[in-house]
């Protein structure tokens, strides 16, 4: 579910928690496209009585741009109106990492993994910063937690293999390539 969230080709309605007791309050995320649109009326009926906060919701497009400060401010106003905000933190850690602020970065991809610590792709990412800073042990712990949670995560395997190819432990660096063979149907591989 994460990776078909991350970028939709269809508005998509997240629910974090098992609803407990009715909503009072519901914080959406929406641009300037017309599904985005639908998808606010839709939830606006779906949950009446309830307040909204819409958030405008910046897409990993603003990472490469002319302008990255702007990406900066968009995504600390996310963070700000919601910590927990797993997502946002990500994106942030993005721009910062395309402007070459690695301990940001890190500081926003290590903020995602604690809003969403069931999030394979925030512990994948956390783990390749760690490994951007040549910190194979930490990103290993990263990569593993990541694996742990999607056994099919390839990317994740993969990484995994090469952090422990890295740290020369060759007998694991085989085990994690084997097993990403395993998880690919790409013929060149």
């Amino acid at each position: 579910v994460k990776h078909l969230t991350r970028e939709p080709r269809v508005s998509v309605l997240c629910v974090r928690n098992r609803v407990s007791a009715p909503y009072r309050s519901i914080a959406i995320a929406v641009d300037a496209s017309e599904p985005a649109r639908h998808a606010l009326e839709r939830a606006v009926a779906l949950f009446p009585g309830c307040s909204f906060t819409a958030v405008h919701a910046y897409n990993i497009g603003f990472v490469g741009t002319a302008n990255p400060g702007s990406a900066i401010a968009a995504y600390e106003e996310a963070v700000a109106a919601d910590q927990g905000n797993a997502l946002a933190h990500s994106n942030l850690a993005y721009v910062y990492e395309e402007r070459g602020d690695d301990a940001k970065a890190l500081e926003h991809f290590e903020l995602a993994t604690q809003a969403e610590p069931e999030d394979s792709v925030a512990w994948y990412d956390l783990g390749a910063a760690y490994q951007k800073q040549q910190k194979s042990s930490k990103a290993i712990e990263c990569y593993e937690r990541s694996f742990s949670l999607d056994p099919k995560f390839y990317k994740a395997c993969m990484s995994l293999a090469l952090a422990y190819e890295d740290e020369g432990n060759l007998d694991r660096a085989s085990e994690y390539y084997v097993k990403a063979m395993s998880l690919t149907e790409d013929p060149k591989i």
